[in-house]
């Protein structure tokens, strides 16, 4: 697990309690909810922290303590603690900073990697280099969550995001085992973690600005 990450009981019990405050508040169809997110991110990290590092252990260990209101997060969330980048430290406020804002735009329509990218540069501009890492972490995960594979809607009981998207074109590298502090993935232009598949694209507007104060260095 990241520097940040502290698995005292005594933190574990005030991160369960806050997500399942928040799970109680979505819908049944739930928007991405950047606090949802980032509370359920931290949580798994102490998890793995503990030793808990199977994406089958994580999940299982995820629903017996939260409940099967977190099961249509959970393939997303392993995916973003999977894959988050190595040397750097959980940041609850960074990473809830960028979640909204990787989610926000993705809900627009900015759906391949480097075009989120590209519309991440242009909101932090000379910040952006800080936040980059945590920019695919994320990425990755919201990705899954608004693309459920088959098998995990069925699984899950997911039919539908209110985003409407469908996956085209992603490819996730399979990994067993988690270890929530891996190097970036490589993709054939050179971008850590590029996918392959071209999507609609559409230009952000005021969703992504309203960030601006969220996204100030910590």
């Amino acid at each position: 697990a990241p520097d940040g990450i502290v698995n005292t009981a005594e933190e574990r019990e005030r991160l369960e309690k806050e997500l399942k405050e928040e799970l109680n508040k979505v819908s049944a169809n739930p928007v991405f909810n950047p606090k949802l997110y980032e509370l359920a991110a931290k949580l798994a990290f102490t998890y793995i922290k503990d030793g808990i590092n199977t994406a089958k252990k994580l999940t299982a260990v995820l629903e017996a303590r939260i409940g099967d209101k977190i099961t249509p997060w959970t393939p997303a969330i392993i995916e973003t603690v999977r894959t988050w980048p190595k040397g750097v430290a959980f940041d609850s406020g960074k990473m809830r900073a960028v979640s909204k804002a990787v989610g926000a735009r993705y809900e627009q329509g900015i759906r391949t990697r480097e075009d989120m990218h590209d519309s991440m540069k242009e909101l932090l501009k000379n910040r952006y280099k800080s936040f980059e890492p945590m920019i695919d972490a994320a990425y990755n995960g919201i990705e899954k969550f608004f693309n459920p594979t088959a098998e995990e809607v069925t699984a899950n009981g997911q039919i539908q995001r209110e985003s409407g998207s469908t996956s085209r074109g992603s490819k996730n590298v399979p990994a067993e085992e988690i270890q929530g502090d891996k190097e970036g993935r490589r993709g054939p232009n050179g971008r850590s973690g590029e996918v392959s598949g071209r999507r609609d694209e559409v230009t952000a507007d005021d969703a992504g600005h309203t960030e601006e104060a969220d996204t100030e260095e910590h």
